[in-house]
């Protein structure tokens, strides 16, 4: 979102939706607009458990994790023996808040973003299969379990995909992104999503595709090494998802037709961003030539 739209617009959008909870004729510092922003989203979401902190609270234990876990629907396993995949709790912790804090330094113009929105990082070691997620019914939480094979750029890739996310479920408070919520699950509508390269319903399919294009707009800022990279793929195999994603939903009526026209924006911003990037990475030769 902040390579599309920028992150004044971003932060508008934050402050727009916090506003509300803010002194009058405050002059907000970026802790106001988080705490105000925790408000906003307390009331929504009630019954999300959310951190009494200013800096964003990263857990591997205690009374919130069970809450926290269920609202994103993340299962934990009793296991009796770990693969050799899986990190202990400390080592877990600890490359997750090394990945947060070399982020920070490396893209610092959107640490503040983080900082405001993010409320709470679930870490775990123990279920079925590493990854990481957020959810629109508890926004502000992220969970993230890394495998002992992921790079330092696979922690800051997974951190920029659910900040996406984040960044969109804000948006769509602000602005809505679906003008027939109802026809979502019609399969009529489906297209191949970005990263997973599946047919799914759009509102899945338009996620993926903003957050492929942060990842690779991610990349290309921080000169990520392409041996570095694990958990999203190679750059070239993404690229070319992500525009066939674009193009078959930009290209069909009937999916195209139940995005708001903010979500359409959003796209063919996104489109030009890709194009530009499919000239760099992939070349202007392939560009001209592809179907």
């Amino acid at each position: 979102m902040y390579s599309l739209i920028g992150v004044e617009e971003v932060i508008k959008t934050i402050y727009t939706l916090s506003h509300p909870y803010l002194q009058p004729g405050q002059n907000p510092s970026l802790i106001d607009i988080k705490l105000a922003l925790r408000k906003h989203l307390s009331k929504i979401q009630p019954n999300v458990s959310r951190s009494e902190l200013t800096e964003i609270e990263f857990i591997l234990s205690g009374v919130r994790i069970e809450s926290l876990l269920n609202a994103l629907m993340i299962e934990r396993e009793e296991m009796d023996k770990k693969t050799p995949e899986q990190l202990n709790q400390k080592d877990s912790l600890k490359k997750v808040m090394v990945g947060f804090d070399d982020l920070c330094k490396r893209a610092n113009r959107i640490s503040d973003i983080f900082r405001m929105v993010i409320d709470t990082i679930v870490v775990t070691t123990d279920v079925k299969i590493s990854g990481s997620a957020t959810i629109s019914n508890a926004v502000g939480i992220m969970w993230v379990q890394p495998d002992n094979w992921w790079s330092n750029a696979d922690i800051l890739e997974a951190l920029v995909h659910e900040l996406t996310h984040t960044l969109l479920f804000l948006d769509e408070q602000r602005y809505g992104h679906y003008s027939k919520v109802e026809s979502l699950n019609d399969e009529k509508t489906w297209v191949p999503s970005a990263i997973r390269n599946e047919l799914r319903p759009i509102n899945g399919v338009v996620h993926s595709i903003i957050v492929a294009a942060e990842i690779l707009n991610l990349r290309k800022e921080l000169h990520f090494k392409q041996d570095e990279l694990n958990l999203h793929g190679n750059s070239r195999d993404l690229i070319i998802k992500t525009k066939n994603s674009l193009d078959a939903i930009m290209q069909k009526p009937a999916s195209w037709n139940l995005l708001s026209k903010r979500m359409q924006f959003l796209l063919e911003t996104t489109n030009k961003l890709m194009n530009s990037l499919y000239r760099e990475i992939i070349g202007e030769e392939e560009y001209v030539a592809k179907p």
